[in-house]
């Protein structure tokens, strides 16, 4: 329960992050077709060495669909086959998404609106919009980023505290990309509750090794209490194939940001304020040349009462 508060607080957030360097454009030379995904998971209680063993069965959760050079739609599916979230792209003259609009199966849509700085050419703003915050209206979240030079120095995060019945679907599912799907609703419940409280502001401070984040330091504010994170990322010396993604979400095995990075995380150590680890990832690739076809995420999370082990496969397919 602590890990789904604290994530909450911040792995729904950056979900439509886009390169740095970049920015708005995603045009792979090798493109993905379907991501498969499947999961061993431990449960030990400490107190009396009771251990509890779950598997998630392989099944796709991402079909992509291309346009030329463009990513067209994305379509999320649940394990049991039926559709989750489809995503639908919408670029400018100058191959920069300027917008995504997420369809559920109930009809219900959100809409993403990207917002570029005339002089620099980078990502400015990204406004998220729903039914209840239709694009006549402010959005019901905002995000602010700032630079030094062309560098990511910072993002600012405002989310409405807005009523359960105004929240989208949509962050659920932006969730399952990182966790489970029953994870994911519970996360977003606890971001309902604390939406309700007042508004959210979430402020995100990037620290670089070279030209990879090295640490991401976070502080969040609801009325007048506020909390710190910091995520610390080591990499490998492969390229990141998926650097200037318009959907930065890094699948199961880290934080959205990270795809700003040069290179792919293969450790990822969350903490608090007090300095104690939340939890840890290793992260482990196979390659086909330059392209990743499988990723292994070994996530361990400890507390004085328990620990649990999870080990995630992401698999991926390419087109001919």
């Amino acid at each position: 329960m602590k890990r789904i508060l604290i994530a909450a607080l911040v792995l729904s957030s950056l979900a439509f992050f886009v390169s740095c360097q970049k920015s708005g454009v995603y045009m792979p030379k090798n493109k993905i077709s379907k991501v498969w995904y499947e999961a061993e998971h431990l449960f030990v209680n400490l107190f009396d060495s009771t251990e509890y063993r779950s598997s998630t069965a392989k099944y796709q959760r991402e079909g992509w669909t291309w346009n030329g050079k463009f990513l067209g739609e994305r379509t999320l599916f649940r394990a049991n086959g039926d559709i989750r979230m489809n995503y639908v792209y919408e670029y400018n003259k100058k191959n920069k998404v300027i917008g995504i609009t997420s369809n559920l199966p109930s009809e219900k849509k959100t809409r993403i609106r990207f917002v570029y700085d005339d002089d620099t050419k980078l990502l400015k703003e990204i406004r998220y919009f729903t039914e209840a915050f239709p694009e006549n209206d402010s959005p019901y979240k905002k995000l602010e980023f700032t630079y030094d030079g062309k560098v990511l120095a910072s993002v600012k995060e405002t989310i409405k505290g807005i009523s359960p019945k105004s929240c989208s679907e949509d962050d659920g599912s932006l969730l399952s990309l990182l966790v489970s799907e029953e994870m994911a609703e519970s996360i977003v419940a606890n971001e309902i509750r604390s939406k309700a409280a007042g508004d959210q502001i979430n402020e995100y401070v990037f620290e670089w090794s070279k030209d990879n984040i090295s640490t991401v330091k976070i502080t969040t504010t609801i009325g007048n209490i506020s909390s710190e994170k910091k995520i610390s990322y080591t990499y490998d010396n492969k390229k990141n194939p998926q650097i200037g993604r318009v959907m930065g979400y890094v699948e199961d095995g880290g934080i959205d940001y990270v795809i700003c990075s040069k290179n792919n995380p293969v450790t990822c150590k969350y903490e608090g304020a007090d300095g104690n680890e939340i939890y840890s990832e290793e992260i482990q690739y196979t390659y086909d040349g330059k392209v990743p076809t499988e990723k292994i995420v070994k996530r361990t999370e400890k507390t004085a009462s328990s620990m649990s082990v999870t080990e995630e496969k992401i698999t991926y397919e390419y087109e001919d």
